[in-house]
């Protein structure tokens, strides 16, 4: 069952102002919405309950995208969140409006250096949040299919 439009708008919302720190385009999330009917999750038809929480988690905006990334990055690399987020990074890397973002720009030894520090502390502390608020659940729901495929 394709997600409503509206849900997709707010994941992809939510996900560009994590990856990005800026709201989407028109195009992103018309490319986004696009590009999620194509996602290998649900063509294989093989997500499960933690995939789904995980989701909608991380669609709540990006501090909470960033703790579900960082533990999904470890426990569930291929699942649902991480393939999400790889559509709309690749989405926002060809983006007119979004694209120097991920491009270098020429920073200087010690500014490469200390941003390289920065996210590697912050995303030792968006697992260690992760692993303290997603991990029971994660135990809890391992292997059990979602309620309701709508609402991921």
């Amino acid at each position: 069952m394709p997600l409503p439009g509206s849900t997709l708008d707010q994941e992809s919302s939510a996900f560009t102002r994590y990856l990005a720190g800026t709201r989407p385009s028109d195009y992103v999330s018309r490319k986004y919405r696009e590009g999620h009917a194509a996602i290998p999750y649900r063509l294989r038809n093989d997500e499960d309950a933690f995939d789904a929480m995980l989701v909608v988690v991380a669609r709540g905006g990006a501090v909470r995208s960033r703790v579900a990334d960082a533990y999904a990055r470890i426990f569930r690399p291929h699942g649902a969140l991480r393939q999400k987020l790889t559509l709309l990074l690749a989405i926002l890397e060809n983006s007119p409006d979004t694209h120097r973002r991920f491009t270098s720009g020429g920073r200087g030894t010690f500014a490469a250096v200390a941003g390289i520090a920065a996210g590697l502390l912050l995303f030792a502390l968006s697992l260690l949040a992760g692993f303290i608020f997603l991990g029971p659940a994660h135990l809890l729901l391992r292997g059990r299919r979602p309620a309701a495929r709508a609402t991921t």
